[in-house]
Protein backbone atom coordinates (compact mmCIF):
# COMPACT_ATOMS: atom_id res chain seq x y z
CA UNK A 1 0.00 0.00 0.00
CA UNK A 2 1.31 3.26 -1.36
CA UNK A 3 2.04 5.61 1.64
CA UNK A 4 4.13 8.19 0.61
CA UNK A 5 4.15 11.83 0.46
CA UNK A 6 3.57 11.91 -3.54
CA UNK A 7 0.58 9.59 -3.68
CA UNK A 8 -0.67 11.38 0.06
CA UNK A 9 -0.92 14.69 -2.61
CA UNK A 10 -2.68 13.04 -5.14
CA UNK A 11 -5.18 12.00 -2.47
CA UNK A 12 -5.75 14.94 -1.43
CA UNK A 13 -8.52 16.33 -3.40
CA UNK A 14 -11.61 17.18 -3.25
CA UNK A 15 -13.19 15.13 -6.13
CA UNK A 16 -12.08 11.71 -4.23
CA UNK A 17 -12.67 12.97 -0.57
CA UNK A 18 -16.12 14.64 -1.54
CA UNK A 19 -18.65 11.79 -1.40
CA UNK A 20 -16.48 9.50 1.30
CA UNK A 21 -17.79 8.16 4.05
CA UNK A 22 -15.11 6.47 5.77
CA UNK A 23 -15.67 2.91 7.32
CA UNK A 24 -13.41 1.03 9.88
CA UNK A 25 -10.49 -0.39 7.26
CA UNK A 26 -10.07 2.60 5.32
CA UNK A 27 -6.25 3.84 5.20
CA UNK A 28 -5.68 7.67 6.07
CA UNK A 29 -2.95 9.63 6.12
CA UNK A 30 -3.20 9.67 9.97
CA UNK A 31 -3.80 5.95 10.15
CA UNK A 32 -6.02 3.07 9.98
CA UNK A 33 -9.72 3.52 10.78
CA UNK A 34 -10.54 0.77 13.36
CA UNK A 35 -13.68 2.31 14.51
CA UNK A 36 -16.62 5.20 14.37
CA UNK A 37 -18.56 7.07 17.26
CA UNK A 38 -21.65 9.53 16.24
CA UNK A 39 -21.79 12.09 19.13
CA UNK A 40 -25.25 13.04 20.14
CA UNK A 41 -24.39 15.91 17.94
CA UNK A 42 -24.76 14.13 14.85
CA UNK A 43 -20.74 14.67 14.27
CA UNK A 44 -18.86 12.03 13.34
CA UNK A 45 -15.26 11.02 15.31
CA UNK A 46 -12.93 8.03 13.70
CA UNK A 47 -10.29 6.29 16.12
CA UNK A 48 -7.44 5.35 14.61
CA UNK A 49 -4.30 2.89 14.82
CA UNK A 50 -1.71 5.14 14.02
CA UNK A 51 1.01 3.17 14.27
CA UNK A 52 0.37 2.07 10.86
CA UNK A 53 1.98 5.82 9.82
CA UNK A 54 2.91 7.11 13.16
CA UNK A 55 4.75 5.80 16.16
CA UNK A 56 1.90 6.62 18.21
CA UNK A 57 -0.99 3.50 19.41
CA UNK A 58 -4.65 5.71 18.65
CA UNK A 59 -5.63 8.56 18.38
CA UNK A 60 -9.69 10.39 17.86
CA UNK A 61 -10.14 12.45 14.71
CA UNK A 62 -13.15 14.24 12.52
CA UNK A 63 -13.14 13.25 8.76
CA UNK A 64 -11.69 16.68 8.22
CA UNK A 65 -8.26 15.88 9.77
CA UNK A 66 -7.89 13.07 6.88
CA UNK A 67 -7.13 11.74 3.80
CA UNK A 68 -8.29 8.96 2.35
CA UNK A 69 -5.70 7.01 1.14
CA UNK A 70 -7.28 4.65 -1.57
CA UNK A 71 -6.51 1.21 -2.48
CA UNK A 72 -6.03 -0.28 -5.87
CA UNK A 73 -9.75 -2.05 -5.47
CA UNK A 74 -10.96 1.53 -4.16
CA UNK A 75 -9.95 2.78 -7.62
CA UNK A 76 -11.41 0.21 -9.10
CA UNK A 77 -15.03 0.48 -7.92
CA UNK A 78 -14.72 4.30 -8.18
CA UNK A 79 -13.89 4.08 -11.69
CA UNK A 80 -15.82 1.02 -12.96
CA UNK A 81 -18.99 2.57 -11.26
CA UNK A 82 -19.35 4.62 -13.96
CA UNK A 83 -18.43 1.67 -16.98
CA UNK A 84 -21.43 -0.82 -15.33
CA UNK A 85 -21.35 -2.51 -19.13
CA UNK A 86 -17.84 -3.50 -18.96
CA UNK A 87 -17.33 -7.16 -18.07
CA UNK A 88 -13.90 -7.27 -15.67
CA UNK A 89 -12.06 -8.83 -19.00
CA UNK A 90 -13.35 -5.91 -21.01
CA UNK A 91 -12.07 -3.61 -18.67
CA UNK A 92 -8.66 -4.72 -18.08
CA UNK A 93 -8.44 -4.89 -21.67
CA UNK A 94 -9.19 -1.22 -21.78
CA UNK A 95 -6.80 -0.34 -18.78
CA UNK A 96 -4.11 -2.70 -20.20
CA UNK A 97 -4.56 -0.69 -23.92
CA UNK A 98 -4.84 2.74 -22.47
CA UNK A 99 -1.83 2.52 -19.69
CA UNK A 100 0.47 0.50 -21.45
CA UNK A 101 0.08 0.87 -25.51
CA UNK A 102 -1.34 4.10 -26.52
CA UNK A 103 -0.86 7.03 -23.81
CA UNK A 104 3.00 8.12 -22.70
CA UNK A 105 0.92 10.11 -19.88
CA UNK A 106 1.08 6.79 -17.63
CA UNK A 107 5.26 6.60 -18.22
CA UNK A 108 7.52 5.45 -15.53
CA UNK A 109 6.37 8.85 -13.10
CA UNK A 110 3.82 6.96 -11.09
CA UNK A 111 5.55 4.76 -8.71
CA UNK A 112 2.69 2.15 -7.43
CA UNK A 113 -0.15 -0.04 -8.75
CA UNK A 114 -2.20 2.92 -6.59
CA UNK A 115 -0.65 6.13 -8.29
CA UNK A 116 -1.23 4.61 -11.56
CA UNK A 117 -5.04 3.98 -10.60
CA UNK A 118 -5.29 7.16 -9.40
CA UNK A 119 -3.58 8.91 -12.78
CA UNK A 120 -6.22 6.62 -14.75
CA UNK A 121 -9.11 7.13 -12.79
CA UNK A 122 -8.86 11.02 -12.28
CA UNK A 123 -7.93 11.12 -16.04
CA UNK A 124 -10.91 9.27 -17.45
CA UNK A 125 -13.52 10.50 -15.12
CA UNK A 126 -12.55 14.13 -14.61
CA UNK A 127 -10.38 14.66 -17.40
CA UNK A 128 -7.26 15.76 -15.28
CA UNK A 129 -3.63 14.73 -15.58
CA UNK A 130 -1.14 14.91 -12.39
CA UNK A 131 1.77 17.00 -12.94
CA UNK A 132 4.18 15.28 -9.93
CA UNK A 133 2.70 18.28 -7.51
CA UNK A 134 -0.99 18.97 -8.65
CA UNK A 135 -4.06 17.91 -10.45
CA UNK A 136 -4.20 19.92 -14.08
CA UNK A 137 -7.16 19.65 -16.57
CA UNK A 138 -6.28 19.87 -20.29
CA UNK A 139 -6.03 23.98 -20.33
CA UNK A 140 -3.32 23.57 -18.13
CA UNK A 141 -5.28 25.26 -14.69
CA UNK A 142 -4.81 24.05 -11.17
CA UNK A 143 -8.23 21.82 -10.25
CA UNK A 144 -8.60 22.08 -6.72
Amino acid sequence: MDKSETYIKMCDHPLIWDGWEPKVGDLTDKGLIINTYTHPNKEKFYYLDTKVIQNREYQKTSKKALTWLLRQDDWQSVYFKTQPHLVPAQWFCFFHDEVCINNDYYDDRFTSAEQLWAAFTMHKLHNLKWTGEKWINEKREIIR
